[in-house]
């Protein structure tokens, strides 16, 4: 009764042996023979390693070259906004200057222009094509001058007045247009009266001059018919 006690009791140790070995030879490193030798056996063989790939070009700076210079347009430029100058105020430089007179010898006409607002007074004789402080005389009219700037056109009227305004206002006589007077109705004309018929007067008649009778003609005298017997 004892034998088979025994021999459970011997398996159990072998077992328990068998199990200490096996958990000492898998927590040992393995040296690197042995990986050598695993890696022969599964035929595994790492490749000689690659070389990295080149960086991609830069073609920041072709951008900017063509954003800044079009290839189909080699003088156009970046965009840049304008500053924002101020808006030039036409009527308060024309209000600086009066044309005072406009002076003709023959076919030479000239404007005499004087300066306003300031204590020493400028003055000029111009003439077609001639410049001003910011503009430029396009014709010389009788009622004043036509001059241009920046691509508009504006008329500085003769002078006829004192100012109507201090500091340097707007003092430029405005041409109005005039408009025709409307027609006056004619007055309505009386008839003219119609003469009264008058009635014929009755001349008296005029009795023929006297003179010899004259003889009445005599009757024309024809043969006179008798029938025949037979």
């Amino acid at each position: 009764m004892r034998k088979p006690y025994l021999l459970a009791l011997a398996l159990a140790l072998l077992a328990l042996f068998l199990g200490w070995r096996t958990q000492q030879a898998l927590d040992a490193a393995p040296s690197a023979g042995d990986s050598v030798a695993r890696h022969a056996a599964t035929g595994w063989q790492p490749g000689a390693p690659a070389p990295d790939p080149p960086p991609p070009p830069d073609t920041a700076s072709a951008v900017a070259a063509v954003k800044n210079r079009p290839l189909f347009r080699s003088d156009r430029r970046p965009y840049t906004e304008a500053a924002g100058a101020p808006a030039r105020n036409f009527d308060a430089e024309l209000a600086r200057l009066s044309l005072i007179g406009i002076m003709a010898i023959g076919d030479d006409m000239k404007g005499i222009v004087v300066s306003k607002g300031s204590s020493n007074t400028e003055r000029w004789e111009v003439k077609v094509g001639d410049d001003l402080p910011g503009f430029k005389v396009k014709a010389i009219r009788t009622e004043g001058l036509a001059v241009t700037a920046e691509g508009r056109e504006f008329l500085l009227p003769l002078y006829a007045g004192p100012p109507t305004a201090a500091g340097g206002g707007p003092v430029r006589t405005e041409v109005t247009r005039k408009e025709p007077a409307p027609a006056q109705p004619k007055p309505a004309t009386a008839p003219a009266a119609t003469p009264a018929l008058q009635r014929p007067v009755p001349q008296p008649a005029v009795a023929p001059p006297t003179g010899p009778a004259q003889p009445a003609p005599a009757a024309p005298q024809y043969p006179r018919y008798t029938p025949r017997r037979r």
